[in-house]
C-alpha cells in the first residue's frame, strides 16, 4: 500500500536536509515514473576528440 512506498521514499531520502527533497522521493517513488537512463555513461570530457 502507500504506507510501503512512503517508507520505501524514506530509506531512499536518508541524508536529505530538507523535508521537501523527501516529499519529491515519495512522489516519485509513488508515481513509478520511468525515467531516462544515461545513454552513454562515459563523461564528455573524458572522450577522445
Amino acid at each position: 500500500g502507500i504506507n510501503s512506498l512512503i517508507q520505501a521514499a524514506k530509506a531512499r531520502a536518508r541524508g536529505y536536509r530538507n523535508k521537501n527533497k523527501m516529499i519529491t522521493i515519495v512522489y516519485l517513488t509513488a508515481a513509478k515514473l520511468q525515467l531516462p537512463t544515461l545513454t552513454n555513461p562515459t563523461p564528455a570530457y573524458m572522450t577522445s576528440r
